[in-house]
């Protein structure tokens, strides 16, 4: 939440802070006050937006903010992990006979590739491998690859949903 200063506390505000400010503008300014006598100002100090009340740069706070979110969309992503992979046989097994085409696969690969590429061109996940094999574009499928390839998607897809929100 902003507050309004007028051009005295402004002056107060930077003499507390011991900032050495031109003797020019340490006198009161009427033409300052009328202009703008109860507007919201944010003050840029060394290319960063400073907030006085806490003294702590907004974009700092703002950084601080968005790795905390990171941390808790990677520990959220871990949890995910942990319950699809210790349910993989049980959940493979119970999808053995859905049918599914090899191109819906292809296509969902590509979908997990593009969205881990830009997680990872953000810096938000690391993988050291994320590519599909140029062979498998052109592959039919047999029932079981299929299926395990499906299951695969939808693990992926899943793991990957806190991130959505970052």
């Amino acid at each position: 939440i902003l507050k309004s200063y007028n051009h005295e506390e402004i002056l107060n505000y930077y003499k507390i802070k011991k900032i050495k400010l031109h003797k020019e503008k340490h006198h009161k300014s009427d033409f300052l006050d009328k202009s703008i006598p109860n507007a919201e100002l944010t003050f840029i100090k060394a290319q960063r937006i400073e907030n006085i009340k806490n003294e702590k740069s907004a974009i700092e706070s703002q950084a601080n903010f968005l790795l905390e979110l990171i941390k808790r969309a990677a520990e959220e992503s871990a949890q995910i992990s942990q319950r699809l992979d210790s349910t993989f046989p049980a959940r493979l097994f119970d999808s053995i006979n859905e049918n599914i085409s090899s191109t819906s696969i292809n296509d969902r690969l590509i979908g997990i590739q593009r969205k881990r590429e830009l997680f990872m061109k953000f810096g938000i996940i690391k993988s050291e491998d994320t590519f599909i094999p140029r062979k498998f574009s052109n592959a039919t499928l047999g029932k079981e690859y299929s299926t395990v390839l499906n299951l695969y998607i939808s693990d992926a897809l899943e793991k990957l949903s806190p991130y959505e929100e970052l």
